[in-house]
């Protein structure tokens, strides 16, 4: 799992981010309220008390985004992958027909989370398209820099 992110991408910000995540420091809205940052612990889009389990298990409005992403992954790549909360939050770690598509899930699901936090901390909507796009673009990045 550790060794995991190096191999996946060359973004420095995806590379914190997922250290972050992996040793449950990544904050959030229940952080900056108890350092006095925000006024409440409130999830921007459920209202529900916010955490990083929350934010990225709990929160109807992540789960309905997952339920987008996963089929939408599963066209563009031409697979069938049918992941678990665990395999959604650290990546599949056992194997799929083909590296290359557990790579590329691995690589999606990682900023998928990455993209969740970020609209939940700077309070945007989380957008399908919006991630779709984000996703194409840095593949186009992630491509160059391994080629």
């Amino acid at each position: 799992m550790f060794k995991l992110t190096r191999k996946l991408c060359k973004e420095p910000k995806l590379k914190e981010f997922q250290f972050k995540f992996i040793h449950g420091i990544v904050v959030t809205k229940r952080e900056l309220f108890k350092y006095g940052v925000k006024t409440d612990d409130e999830c921007c889009f459920s209202g529900e008390n916010d955490s990083i389990y929350h934010t990225f298990i709990h929160c109807s409005f992540t789960k309905s985004f997952i339920q987008k992403v996963i089929p939408w992954f599963n066209t563009m790549f031409n697979s069938q992958i049918s992941p678990t909360t665990e395999e959604l939050l650290v990546g599949i770690t056992s194997n799929l027909n083909e590296k290359s598509s557990t790579n590329k899930f691995n690589y999606t699901t990682l900023f998928m989370r990455y993209f969740i936090y970020s609209c939940k901390l700077n309070n945007k909507p989380i957008d399908f398209h919006d991630f779709v796009n984000a996703v194409r673009q840095r593949d186009l990045i992630e491509n160059t820099v391994n080629n």
